[in-house]
């Protein structure tokens, strides 16, 4: 943690935020912590990427007012068999089932104490590309600051050989999924992809 802290100091004066990605921070829970409240004395916001598994972390630096932003993959519905299957979660309904009731509880903690929330879901051909799944996600995540639809891109570090031998994510179908999400009601819809980066999609444009 002190070679974070120093990196941290060395740069202190081009940065406004330290955020905290993985892997899944965390898993870490005590230098996350640490790490958040000694950014925050240095008067840093802070930001966490997560996979909403652990909700009692999230809930914890929430609670003592350690984060300004929180975003979370949605990976699939919140269905046992539509996490399992998307998620790669194995043959197991009950561990299915334990990872939706934490990605639930991570979202209502989010919403307890209003902290800026960001859902995202990345859109894998042939694993999770279709109108229904985004439509059902959208109803969990209606309340979110943001919902960001990104690209899949086949790289190495894809554990799946069958999913890294695919094209990436077509642009205009990252656009027509926005439109189902803002059908349903979500305020702001973004994708990502790796040539455009972040871009805004309205209904009454692209």
């Amino acid at each position: 943690m002190e070679v974070i802290k120093e990196r941290v100091l060395a740069n202190v004066g081009f940065l406004d935020a330290l955020g905290f990605t993985g892997g899944e921070p965390c898993l870490q829970p005590e230098p996350v912590l640490e790490l958040c409240s000694w950014a925050k004395r240095k008067g840093l916001e802070t930001f966490l990427n997560t996979n909403a598994s652990n909700p009692s972390v999230v809930k914890e630096l929430l609670e003592r007012g350690l984060l300004d932003y929180v975003a979370f993959d949605i990976k699939a519905p919140l269905r046992a068999e539509a996490y399992k299957r998307v998620a790669g979660l194995g043959e197991s309904v009950e561990r299915a089932e334990r990872v939706v009731a934490n990605v639930r509880k991570t979202i209502e903690v989010c919403k307890k104490f209003g902290v800026a929330l960001e859902a995202r879901t990345t859109v894998v051909p042939t694993l999770l590309d279709d109108e229904a799944s985004i439509r059902e996600i959208a109803t969990v995540v209606k309340d979110c600051t943001i919902y960001v639809l990104q690209e899949f891109s086949p790289v190495e570090e894809v554990l799946d050989e069958k999913l890294r031998k695919l094209k990436p994510t077509d642009r205009e179908l990252l656009i027509k999924l926005a439109h189902v999400a803002l059908e349903e009601g979500i305020r702001e819809v973004h994708i990502r992809t790796r040539s455009g980066g972040m871009e805004r999609v309205s209904l009454d444009g692209r």
